[in-house]
């Protein structure tokens, strides 16, 4: 089956599946992408739709774990596999939930080398920035909400600010315990 692009060029004019010229296509996808369900791009045919992210207690924990580590190990970047063997909640990795951190800039993911052929985004290292660590010392909220389209994050939703303890809330734990638990340096 030969794949047909959703364009045609007539007269040196380009057509895009009911749209007269590429800024009605462009408007028509930052509207559909607003959309709950969102919808599909009429050039390219890629699902388009803004998410909206929060942190959740699983991720929290994982970012707690990472810490950690980062401090036993001078700041150098943990393998995801490392990090695994010391989280408590393994639900953090799942769907990419655990790279969205990013979004807030709480988490680094180390330079994938060029020469790496794996199929990942990432090089699957990892490490808390400086703002990862004052949010794990509940020493900064960040917002409850990002938003983001095609994987980049267009705003930041700073009306309900949270910290790690919200993060964490939902589950009967002692923080301060938690915090000063030593953490085995990785294998």
């Amino acid at each position: 089956m030969d794949f047909k692009h959703p364009y045609d060029i007539t007269d040196g004019i380009i057509k895009i599946d009911g749209f007269s010229n590429l800024m009605d296509a462009r408007k028509y996808v930052e509207n559909v992408r607003a959309q709950p369900e969102g919808g599909f791009c009429p050039c390219c045919s890629q699902h388009v739709k803004n998410y909206r992210y929060s942190i959740s207690r699983s991720m929290a924990l994982a970012l707690i774990a990472l810490y950690h580590l980062n401090l036993r190990n001078n700041d150098t970047y943990i393998s995801k596999e490392n990090l695994f063997k010391n989280v408590i909640s393994k639900s953090a990795f799942g769907g990419g939930s655990f790279a969205s951190m990013t979004r807030w800039g709480l988490i680094e993911s180390k330079v994938k080398d060029p020469k790496d052929e794996t199929k990942g985004r990432t090089s699957g290292f990892w490490r808390v920035t400086e703002r990862g660590k004052a949010f794990v010392r509940n020493e900064l909220l960040v917002p409850k909400y990002v938003h983001s389209y095609n994987n980049e994050v267009f705003r930041y939703d700073d009306s309900e600010m949270v910290s790690i303890l919200d993060a964490l809330n939902g589950e009967v734990f002692d923080y301060q315990k938690m915090m000063s638990e030593a953490v085995p340096n990785p294998d």
